[in-house]
């Protein structure tokens, strides 16, 4: 039997299997919104108080990467910019063309939180 010891507690491969099982079914239980990836959804906490992805988007390729969460009717807005690498001049320029369509989407984003509060 595997058994990992953690500030105090003991954990064996049973227990770690029963929490794995859990964690996946709170994960994969449907909820009010369709983009919704279940990572909120917290197996130790009531389903009441889950938080939820209400919306998932990207800009420019999946470079920017936005979302929307509802935590107990809060919604709160995240984004991240995942992009990195060498540029040419040329990739540079396109890239300013791309993103002066950025505010854009931000407006888009506020918009869309505000819809959700309403």
């Amino acid at each position: 039997m595997n058994t990992v010891t953690n500030v105090g507690t003991t954990m064996n491969d049973a227990s770690r299997t029963e929490i794995d099982s859990l964690w996946t079914a709170a994960q994969n239980t449907p909820c009010k919104y369709a983009e919704c990836t279940g990572e909120g959804h917290e197996y130790i906490l009531p389903e009441s108080e889950w938080s939820h992805e209400a919306m998932n988007t990207s800009f420019d390729g999946k470079i920017v990467l936005g979302s929307i969460s509802d935590h107990l009717g809060t919604f709160t807005g995240y984004i991240s910019f995942e992009g990195n690498g060498e540029m040419t001049a040329a990739e540079f320029r396109d890239a300013a063309d791309t993103y002066e369509a950025f505010p854009e989407w931000l407006r888009a984003m506020a918009d869309r939180m505000d819809a959700l509060a309403a």
